[in-house]
Parts: structure tokens; sequence; C-alpha cells
């Protein structure tokens, strides 16, 4: 259901409508708005160039995030199959143990001559 949220960023409002929810629209404004509020503190930085600046910040964070979501997607990656490795090789270290330890006439039919 699509929710129709009054925003309120860098002192005008925009009618925003999202599948998300009010709460969670409201966050994102409040974050736009932050970052927008931080560059204007910049001395002859004007609202436009403020909103420039903070969509610049917001991209690099979502990037900076992206890739680090992709390095813990690899090590994930890597750590099954790591974890796959070790299973397969406990698997056989039990069998071999488990043909070591058989009693000797279990070992094979007929056993040894």
């Amino acid at each position: 259901m699509r929710n129709r949220v009054t925003l309120h960023i860098a002192g005008e409002s925009y009618v925003m409508l999202s599948d998300e929810t009010e709460t969670y629209m409201q966050e994102l404004a409040a974050m736009v708005d932050g970052k927008i509020s931080e560059a204007k503190k910049i001395p002859g930085v004007s609202t436009m160039q403020a909103a420039v600046l903070a969509a610049c910040n917001i991209a690099d964070d979502y990037y900076k995030s992206v890739q680090a979501a992709d390095n813990l997607r690899s090590q994930m990656k890597n750590y099954l199959e790591e974890a796959s490795m070790l299973r397969r090789e406990l698997a056989d270290a039990q069998k071999l143990l488990d043909e070591l330890t058989e009693p000797e006439g279990k070992a094979g039919k007929g056993g040894r001559r």
C-alpha cells in the first residue's frame, strides 16, 4: 500500500508517495536534512550547493556500504567453502578411524591368511 508522506527537508516541504512506512520516510528525510544542514555551515555555500554536497556524501556512504556488504558476502562464501572442505576431511578421517578400529574379523571377507 502506498503511503502519502509530507517530508520537510532544508526548509521545504515535499509530498512523497512510498511503499515504506511514514516513520521510515521521516527518518530518511531527517538524515538528508541533517546532511544539508551540515554542508550549509560552510561559508558561502548555497542551499543548492549544500544539497549537491549532501548527495555526494550520501552516495559515498552508500557505495562504501555496498562494498562492505560485498566483502562480507565474499568472506561468508570463503568460510562456507572452508567449512564444507573441513566436513569432508572429518568424514574421511572418521571413515579411516572406523576402518582402523574395526575388529579384524570384520575387516574384510575371509580376513587375513
